[in-house]
């Protein structure tokens, strides 16, 4: 590929970043207890998602995350998930999935990090 579409996306790239930008493209929503992650949790949004994430866990004292609305992942936003894994393990806190995306699941099969990441069943609607 040409040099100019990658300056294209390095641009692009900075330009998610930069405050102001158009949007999350990933949300983060408690209910019920339960911390939902809907939509993109990828590098573009990985450190406003980590912020949400560990603004949702203060006062938890059983963390649930429901990731089953997760529509696309990369290594950031894996990243993302088992740094509040070990924040909630140095504080004590039990932590699980409570649903799994397809995307999910496969991401964390293909990367070998699955068995890194408790899982339970819950009710909780999509």
């Amino acid at each position: 590929m040409s040099s100019a579409y990658y300056e294209s996306e390095i641009t692009c790239s900075r330009a998610a970043l930069q405050p102001g930008a158009a949007g999350m493209t990933c949300e983060v929503e408690k209910l019920d207890g339960v911390i939902l992650v809907r939509g993109d949790l990828t590098i573009y949004d990985a450190t406003l998602v980590k912020d949400e994430l560990f603004a949702a866990l203060q006062g938890e004292v059983d963390v649930r995350i429901d990731l089953s609305g997760v529509s696309e992942v990369d290594t950031a936003g894996l990243q993302v998930l088992l740094m509040v894994h070990r924040a909630c393990a140095s504080r004590g806190v039990p932590f699980a999935v409570a649903r799994l995306s397809d995307v999910m699941r496969e991401a964390l099969g293909l990367l070998r990090l699955a068995f890194l990441i408790p899982t339970v069943q819950s009710e909780v609607a999509p």
